[in-house]
């Protein structure tokens, strides 16, 4: 392929319709359209924006043919001789020899003064609702202790410490803010601060979680508030690959427990196939959440949780009906070229509620397929692709072209260009291709294909029955045997 074309083609964060690519770029991620399906409509083709799901989809079957701060106090000093009084020391002194002139009457030591009251905090923190666990939200009350409103405006900005998170307007629906702004007006109004204690990969429960302040403007100070002992609640698997799910930017309840349940049985069914373990990591940075748009939008979340191997952090969008969800790679922690790690190491998805609960495993597994890197959006993904022309492009994987009878996987450009977008789309298979991933199949299979977990061996990923054997089974116990009966002699 020429390299011309390669850096056309490379996923991209910037417009939903364009295909201009920078392949060195970690900071440029990728943006891929999937579709759901709408009966009686038309297939549409995608534009490389995230993956989108589109109702337009699935209109027949398709025919088979043959992817925290340590804190440092010094030890005190125990022993009985630190509390004991000393032996006096006596001494005899011949009184007789000194002048009396010299004699002077005792004198009685002046009162200890008062030690002064202690300075009221101008920041009280107050109504703390928090259930002591890792992971969990929590909030508290903010106010001023004024005796009159200040005479301009007030900044209160909070620095949580590690493993900490907080949001200071307690709206994550516009990101996570670190810091609010009190009026003449509003000064002796309480406002609510919402924060997360975060994983971090030990086992152990922890103290120390604050959130430290200053005042500026009208007024200043600073202090700490602390949040109280931590309840551990996780610990790296390490004898296993996990995918872990992260819903604190659903601001909608639409990822209840249950639907929770059907997006973890997603992401376990690709975790038990693969069989890499990474050294874990910590977060500790902010994200662009994903827009209705497909695209990453201005808002950003903090995070400073652990990652065992791969995070997945899900929201919801609304995109009127026409999209059904989005995926991708934060190419700053990994999966690109030019990544700290090869592998992809976090990721989004977003889902619309219109996708209804029939279809969410689905549009979910397919979601998690881009965010480990399928097809071609992690770097060693990218170079398995043939993208000399849309008509020809093919994914060359040596196991996915053998799981598909020897022939390479046509990419969806074949199929043409989006009659959406008008551009092609080399992210993910035709769709005559039997594959969660391909726009023809995403909705009539129900699981990962062979061909899809071909293709994520190809990506760089060790796959348990493809280019890994699978671990053996655990031995079965087994039943106890059966006495032979008795037969007793009648005589």
């Amino acid at each position: 392929m020429s390299e011309d074309l390669r850096t056309s083609v490379q996923p991209h964060r910037t417009a939903i319709c364009s295909s201009s690519l920078d392949v060195g770029s970690k900071n440029e991620l990728p943006e891929l359209n999937c579709f759901l399906p709408k009966h009686g409509l038309a297939a549409a083709s995608p534009a490389p924006a995230h993956s989108e799901l589109l109702l337009s989809q699935v209109t027949s079957r398709p025919q088979p043919t043959l992817v925290g701060e340590a804190s440092s106090r010094p030890t005190p000093i125990m022993g009985a001789e630190l509390f004991r009084r000393p032996a006096p020391i006596l001494l005899s002194v011949d009184t007789s020899a000194l002048p009396l002139s010299t004699a002077t009457a005792p004198q009685t030591p002046p009162p200890l003064a008062s030690s002064p009251p202690p300075a009221t905090p101008l920041v009280n923190f107050t109504n703390l609702i928090f259930s002591g666990a890792e992971g969990a939200v929590g909030t508290v009350q903010v106010r001023l202790n004024l005796a009159q409103a200040p005479s301009g405006p007030v900044i209160l900005t909070l620095s949580p410490s590690d493993f900490l998170v907080v949001d200071a307007d307690n709206n994550l629906q516009n990101g996570t803010q670190t810091s609010l702004t009190f009026t003449a007006t509003d000064w002796n109004q309480p406002r609510t601060i919402w924060f997360m204690p975060e994983v971090d990969g030990v086992a152990t429960n922890r103290s120390g979680d604050r959130i430290g302040y200053t005042l500026a403007g009208g007024v200043t100070a600073s202090g700490v508030f602390e949040i109280g002992p931590v309840r551990n609640t996780y610990a790296p698997d390490l004898s296993r690959f996990n995918i872990d799910l992260d819903f604190r930017n659903d601001t909608t309840g639409f990822w209840t427990q249950a639907r929770q349940a059907i997006a973890q049985r997603a992401a376990n069914d690709w975790a038990v196939r693969i069989a890499n373990e990474w050294t874990g990591i910590q977060l500790n940075t902010a994200l662009s959440k994903i827009g209705n748009d497909g695209n990453y939008s201005s808002q950003t979340f903090a995070t400073k949780r652990y990652v065992d191997d791969l995070v997945v952090f899900v929201n919801t969008i609304n995109t009127g009906g026409i999209a059904g969800g989005y995926g991708g790679i934060e190419y700053s922690m990994g999966g690109w070229l030019t990544s700290p790690e090869l592998k992809p190491r976090v990721g989004q998805i977003a889902i619309d509620p219109a996708v209804g609960d029939f279809y969410l495993y689905n549009a979910i597994s397919h979601e998690l397929g881009h965010t480990l890197g399928l097809v071609g959006l992690n770097w060693e993904g990218f170079t398995q692709q043939n993208l000399a022309s849309p008509q020809t492009a093919t994914f060359n994987g040596v196991y996915a072209t053998a799981a598909n009878g020897g022939r390479p996987i046509p990419l969806q450009s074949q199929d043409g260009p989006s009659s959406v977008t008008g551009t092609y789309d080399y992210w993910h298979p035709a769709r005559n291709v039997p594959s969660i991933m391909s726009y023809g199949w995403l909705y009539w299979v129900t699981a990962p294909t062979p061909i899809d977990f071909a293709m994520l061996a190809d990506s760089g990923y060790r796959v348990y029955g493809v280019n890994t054997p699978f671990p053996p089974a655990p031995p079965t116990a087994s039943p106890p045997a059966t006495p032979e009966p008795r037969v007793l002699a009648v005589v």
